[in-house]
């Protein structure tokens, strides 16, 4: 546990970097990241741009109504004034919101579980999570034209799981058991790339222990030529 406190908290985090040597609320003291990412940077700034758009109008709708409207008095330019310093701020809120719970929502792939932080308000998230045993299928797509054009795509993975909660004997022989659902990491990079890694995952993990599963190789997605390579070389204590 004082070896995860000593991690960088992932919302802290700027930019991702191998080998992943962050923490998360919930994060068990074996359990090891081996990816983490956010929804690709180009729909952030995509939404600041409308939000921004929207500032635009607004502010030049309220130009043109003082100049159309010139018998207006002091009292009335002073209010639309005051509007347009509103609209300013609001939209400067929004800009900064956008960016807070983009930076804060995330899809992680652990040793244990896929788990997908979405960020609600300033305050709460919602935690989903999927353990890695419990996957019976997984899916890459390409959802929209858009996507294709933006170089985005989306995950998916199934459980196979058919009932809630845990029973006392379930719980003394260590099963965990969660609905069954489909998990997603929607308008991310490399989506194919981490399914066919999430498969190589599932494999491993019917195969090997948990303590043999610390020291599994994470998801290096966006590593260039010779730089997989290189990380490999750099951190021989993994495998995989």
């Amino acid at each position: 546990m004082s070896e995860l406190l000593s991690l960088e908290n992932v919302f802290e985090v700027n930019e991702f970097v191998f080998p992943f040597k962050y923490r998360f609320s919930g994060q068990q003291s074996e359990e090891k990241i081996l990816y983490i990412a956010r929804e690709a940077k180009i729909m952030l700034y995509l939404r600041q741009i409308g939000a921004m758009l929207v500032g635009i109008v607004a502010l030049v709708v309220i130009a043109l109504l003082n100049r159309m409207l010139d018998d207006l008095g002091v009292k009335a330019k002073l209010i639309l004034g005051a509007i347009g310093v509103l609209v300013i701020i609001i939209t400067l809120l929004i800009l900064s919101w956008l960016r807070f719970t983009w930076k804060r929502t995330l899809g992680i792939v652990t040793n244990y579980h896929l788990i997908k932080l979405i960020q609600i308000n300033p305050i709460n998230n919602i935690r989903q999570t999927l353990p890695v045993k419990n996957i019976v299928d997984t899916q890459s797509q390409t959802r929209t034209p858009m996507d294709r054009i933006l170089g985005v795509g989306s995950f998916e993975a199934r459980s196979g799981a058919n009932s809630s909660g845990v029973s006392t004997e379930d719980a003394q022989k260590g099963i965990e058991r969660v609905n069954k659902k489909s998990f997603y990491f929607i308008r991310i990079k490399n989506a194919e790339d981490l399914e066919n890694y999430v498969k190589k995952l599932m494999n491993m993990v019917s195969k090997h222990s948990d303590e043999k599963m610390q020291t599994f190789r994470p998801f290096i997605a966006d590593a260039k030529t010779g730089q997989r390579q290189s990380f490999i070389d750099q951190y021989p204590e993994y495998w995989g």
